[in-house]
């Protein structure tokens, strides 16, 4: 809005003070009219992209794609929102102790991959479901920035090292993964889960 227009607007609000029933009238429609389309704005889900290679996606991430899974990995089918799933994994050892280290290489696919800035997140829980750690930023794919850059339908490569607490004291521990924004999480609508939106990946015992 202009000088002039900003100048009538406040000379009618002046002019209607007598009459505040016409003021209100006039333009409490426009104003109702904007809220509603502010809160449906709010109200959209994400979008998937168009496909192809989205804008912004960098050359780490698609560095990262694969054609299919290796040999040798464990095949798996986590749908998280029917936007990416989680086609399977690989370990290194299938057990762990206290303080030691698991490498474990998680295969994701982008289905209709979300737009907005969405990221992938890994858990470690103790026998009951307690968080012990997360490891959301640890490996090559996750700061390779937001999975809203992923290609529709290629598989990207999620190699993460899991370092395990000291007073570990559990007699197995599970790898939880999961699809998150903000304070918002994708459900998981296919294989095994908990109440957090979280997928249960693999559990591992406990070496003492």
């Amino acid at each position: 809005m202009d000088r002039a227009g900003t100048y009538s607007l406040a000379h009618q609000a002046i002019s209607h003070r007598s009459n505040p029933q016409g003021f209100t009238s006039r333009f409490l429609p426009s104003l109702v009219l904007g809220v509603s389309v502010l809160w449906l704005g709010a109200c959209v889900e994400p979008q998937a992209d168009a496909g192809g290679a989205p804008a912004g996606s960098s050359e780490a991430m698609e560095a990262l794609g694969v054609p299919e899974l290796p040999e040798g990995a464990v095949r798996s089918h986590f749908d998280f929102g029917s936007r990416v799933s989680l086609e399977g994994y690989k370990l290194d050892q299938t057990s762990v102790q206290p303080g030691g280290h698991v490498k474990v290489t998680f295969y994701w696919r982008g289905d209709k991959p979300p737009q907005g800035d969405w990221h992938l997140f890994t858990h470690l829980l103790d026998s009951s479901g307690r968080q012990l750690a997360n490891f959301d930023q640890v490996g090559p794919l996750r700061s390779a920035g937001s999975i809203s850059s992923w290609q529709r339908g290629k598989l990207y490569v999620d190699e993460q090292d899991i370092e395990l607490p000291k007073d570990l004291d559990t007699p197995f521990v599970t790898l939880a993964v999961g699809v998150w924004t903000g304070v918002v999480r994708l459900d998981v609508i296919g294989g095994v889960t908990d109440d957090k939106n979280r997928a249960l990946v693999v559990r591992l015992p406990v070496n003492k």
